[in-house]
């Protein structure tokens, strides 16, 4: 699992998280394309995660019926600290390689804290000279995200102002489109790989999600898809095009009545 990006709106009224589709093996060969956030289907939250996937996949997923069963604040608030304490003992007993860390992005929203994102990780690590500390998560409204590293300004360039008429769904669409696509094109190597002789490859790919949390709940779009092949290696420089599958029978309807 590859990458993410996270904005909440100004006036905390909603959080937009991203992320791409892509899984691949240890070679960097494109083994899937995969829906990588989770929403809840009562509370407004929506997660994802960086790192192995199949236990991110099993985080996530139990995450979220958590959420649903106590309402974002109890979970924040109680459950989620519950389970970190349990899951650190777990992790220090039984894991056995870096190849298990898993990166958790959490974005949501309630009535006494508008919205939000909170991010725990299942294992100590050096980044940008500030140690992170494992299953230490803390609540937070910057913008945040994580994959290849980028250039300060690869994101001047991208962090321009609202346009005239815009909304700020409409820029966070943007942003999160723009940072994912610019990933893409930067090779790199997935978290348990750093810091050895691996060759960089491209990461990015599949297609982009983009998750809506606010008052009316958690819903999800994909907003852009990338002409990659299983079997294959990511290619940044194959063309690629926009589409939303994920639309429902009447938005396909009325996007033909337009064409």
């Amino acid at each position: 699992m590859s990458a993410f990006v996270y904005l909440t709106a100004p006036d905390q009224s909603a959080a937009y998280l991203f992320a791409d589709g892509a899984g691949y093996d240890t070679n960097g060969v494109v083994g899937n394309f995969t829906q990588k956030i989770a929403c809840g289907q009562v509370a407004p939250i929506a997660i994802t995660a960086v790192g192995h996937q199949v236990l991110g996949d099993k985080m996530k997923d139990f995450l979220i019926k958590q959420a649903d069963r106590w309402g974002i604040d109890e979970f924040v608030d109680n459950f989620l600290p519950a389970f970190l304490r349990e899951t650190a003992l777990v992790y220090a007993e039984h894991q056995q390689h870096e190849v298990q860390n898993v990166a958790i992005l959490i974005s949501a929203w309630s009535e006494t804290k508008g919205g939000f994102r909170l991010g725990f990780q299942t294992m100590d690590e050096l980044r940008d000279d500030v140690t992170v500390r494992a299953f230490e998560p803390n609540i937070d409204r910057e913008c945040t995200m994580r994959g290849a590293k980028m250039e300060v300004m690869d994101l001047v360039t991208i962090a321009r102002p609202l346009v005239p008429g815009e909304t700020v769904e409409s820029y966070a669409r943007y942003f999160g489109k723009a940072v994912l696509s610019r990933m893409r094109e930067i090779p790199g190597l997935p978290m348990y790989l750093k810091d050895t002789d691996a060759k960089p490859r491209y990461q990015i790919g599949g297609h982009i999600d983009m998750a809506t949390v606010d008052k009316d709940g958690a819903r999800i779009e994909r907003i852009h898809v990338w002409d990659d092949k299983v079997g294959q290696m990511i290619d940044p420089s194959v063309d690629h095009k926009t589409v939303v599958p994920l639309m429902n029978r009447k938005a396909r309807r009325a996007l033909r009545g337009a064409a």
